[in-house]
């Protein structure tokens, strides 16, 4: 068991804390870090990947240290502009870096409902999309950036998104698309924070077991990893 790398787990927020708590039932080797660790003393030798959650202002802060550290990463920061050149640094390093703005595996099923909807408009040439997004109370982005990656999907970033901020909901999408005679609705509605932390662990480990043979170098969307997962 020593000789086993461990995972970073860097963030311990409610999506962060799931993944600790998914770490320690499974009994799998890992660290937890917050974003006020001193990372340039880490041993990074140490762990074979990271999942990090921490707010855009700690990546941002963190961020060269995290890319000198040479670890594949799964990186769920919202609301962060990630440099021009990163990409290419990455590369240069043979280092993968997965982002997202929702792990959910579901709503990558969404994904592929919402670009086949946004194929659809020759067929229903007078219809006109909107999203609608429902968070907590704490959530300062709005809209939020899984909406904005509906809009994305859908092939039509202009698309009217409106947003709510409500108790301590986890996240309810809706996506509507009406025509004077008819009207489609889809929605997508996480019941357990457990379903984010489950998505980066699942990409982690994709990651980990593919990055080389399929050279998953540079900054990957998460959305484009899934439908690798699923090739024959």
């Amino acid at each position: 068991m020593n000789n086993i790398k461990k995972i970073a787990i860097i963030g311990k927020g409610k999506t962060g804390g799931r993944v600790v708590e998914l770490m320690q039932d499974a009994r799998r080797p890992h660290d937890v870090f917050d974003s006020r660790t001193d990372f340039i003393n880490v041993s990074w030798n140490s762990y074979c990947g990271a999942i990090v959650f921490i707010p855009a202002a700690a990546l941002a802060q963190h961020l060269e240290t995290f890319i000198q550290s040479n670890l594949p990463m799964v990186i769920g920061t919202t609301g962060f502009d990630f440099q021009s050149d990163l990409k290419q640094k990455l590369i240069t390093r043979k280092i993968g870096w997965i982002h997202g703005r929702n792990f959910s595996l579901g709503m990558q099923l969404m994904h592929s409902i919402l670009t086949y909807l946004g194929t659809a408009t020759s067929l229903l040439p007078d219809a006109k999309g909107h999203i609608h997004e429902i968070h907590h109370t704490k959530k300062l982005d709005a809209p939020s950036g899984t909406a904005k990656a509906w809009a994305e999907w859908y092939g039509d970033k202009n698309i009217p998104i409106t947003s709510e901020r409500l108790g301590d909901v986890i996240g309810d999408h809706s996506f509507t698309l009406t025509t004077p005679l008819e009207k489609i609705t889809v929605q997508h509605q996480a019941l357990s924070r457990t379903i984010f932390a489950q998505g980066a662990v699942w990409a982690l480990d994709f990651l980990l077991q593919n990055y080389k043979s399929k050279q998953l170098y540079g900054l990957l969307p998460f959305e484009q990893i899934v439908p690798l997962a699923l090739q024959p």
